[in-house]
């Protein structure tokens, strides 16, 4: 089973079976007995991603280092929790937890003034003390700009 959505940017799904089970969903699956078929165009997208798919492994190798030299920097129970083992990239969504509110909007600011979207999330989004930065990387950040991120958030 698999779905197209966010790593596709599109929409729909896939399940890969034997007769019998495709059979017993065909005939017992409500939402696909009621649903209609896709629109053409999302599934030309879907097949015109899917086929860009093996060109683009060395664009989520660099996103996966970065993202790792991201929560390296900042979460020091992370270097820790990998010391033992080697590091597990596990996603280019990074939580910058300051906990405070007016600490979070002054480092928001500050990120802001050197050029990067930065966004505080606040009570009542996160609980109460956890306010924070999401920091979203993509594959098109350099190396460079990720240490002069880093380098920011350690000011």
């Amino acid at each position: 089973v698999g779905t197209f959505g966010k790593a596709f940017a599109s929409v729909g799904a896939y399940i890969i079976c034997d007769e019998v089970v495709k059979s017993w969903l065909i005939n017992q699956m409500r939402p696909l007995i009621f649903s209609t078929a896709l629109p053409p165009i999302n599934h030309a997208w879907t097949r015109f991603i899917l086929a860009k798919m093996p060109q683009l492994q060395t664009r989520r190798q660099h996103l996966a280092q970065i993202s790792l030299q991201l929560n390296q920097a900042i979460s020091p129970e992370y270097r820790v929790a990998s010391a033992a083992k080697d590091p597990i990239y596990e996603s280019p969504i990074v939580p910058y937890i300051l906990g405070d509110n007016a600490r979070t909007m002054a480092k928001a600011k500050q990120l802001q003034a050197a050029g990067f979207y930065a966004l505080p999330i606040r009570p009542p989004t996160v609980p109460a003390n956890t306010s924070r930065i999401r920091l979203v990387l993509n594959a098109a950040i350099t190396h460079a700009e990720c240490e002069r991120l880093i380098m920011q958030l350690s000011i």
